[in-house]
């Protein structure tokens, strides 16, 4: 499989992985939000990812999947929001903070957020502060 992905966990400022794909066995360790991981398999609702030179088991929902289906277009701040590292609210992975009127490339969308160009890489800010412009 080999995807690349994020930790997303609106839950706080990690989670937890485990060693089988359940609640019930011990933790393995944990991952802060933003971080990036490489998944290996799937089972039943759960990532496998490769961790500690082994693998290690994330629910499905606490990471955001990059994808390269989108055609960047320009959109424009319609709310005083904040950039964020990862596709989640998060007061740990907010970036800065940005203005009305405020424009940028977006280039991917999930599950409510844009991923947008910012200083030379990318970041992520809601949906519903970003309308999109036309031409």
């Amino acid at each position: 499989m080999n995807l690349k992905a994020y930790v997303c966990f609106n839950g706080g400022p990690f989670t937890y992985v485990t060693r089988n794909p359940n609640w019930n066995n011990d933790g393995v360790g944990q991952l802060n939000n933003g971080s990036e991981v490489t998944i290996i398999g799937e089972k039943a609702g759960w990532f496998e990812i490769s961790f500690n030179s082994g693998s290690a088991w994330v629910p499905t929902e606490r990471l955001y999947i990059e994808t390269n289906n989108f055609i960047p277009v320009k959109g424009t701040i319609t709310n005083n929001t904040t950039v964020q590292s990862a596709p989640c609210s998060n007061s740990n992975l907010t970036i800065t903070s940005c203005t009305i009127s405020q424009i940028f490339t977006i280039i991917a969308q999930s599950n409510g957020w844009y991923q947008v160009e910012y200083n030379n890489s990318t970041a992520w800010i809601s949906c519903s502060d970003i309308k999109l412009l036309t031409y």
